[in-house]
């Protein structure tokens, strides 16, 4: 069973893990896919307004791996997705691993999904 509320999607059990990932991007497409198998009606436009972003080809072009979340954005996409609070803290430090763009950020973020 499924409820919504306002800028909220709830889980269902088929959804992946965000623990079992190391890239948020795969998570995110892997994540979409289960909703769309779960509903086929769920659709980016709907992720999209849900997350507080403007734009559906946006999140599709993250999903696929062609766009980066902001750190910003990666707290709305969590929050969407109802993440508890381990999970959110996760995606955020996995999105901010991802992004990182020098060895010592990369070392300081895996550093944080360690102690998670």
């Amino acid at each position: 069973m499924r409820r919504q509320a306002k800028n909220v999607i709830e889980l269902v059990d088929s959804a992946p893990a965000v623990f079992d990932y190391s890239d948020y991007h795969a998570y995110l497409d892997d994540w979409m896919r289960s909703r769309k198998d779960s509903r086929t009606s769920f659709s980016y436009q709907e992720f999209a307004n849900r997350s507080g972003l403007k734009s559906r080809s946006f999140l599709r072009l993250v999903c696929k791996g062609e766009k980066q979340l902001s750190p910003a954005a990666s707290l709305k996409v969590s929050e969407a997705i109802r993440h508890s609070e381990r999970e959110a803290e996760y995606f955020v430090a996995l999105v901010d691993l991802n992004n990182a763009k020098t060895l010592a950020e990369k070392t300081v973020h895996l550093e944080r999904l360690r102690k998670i």
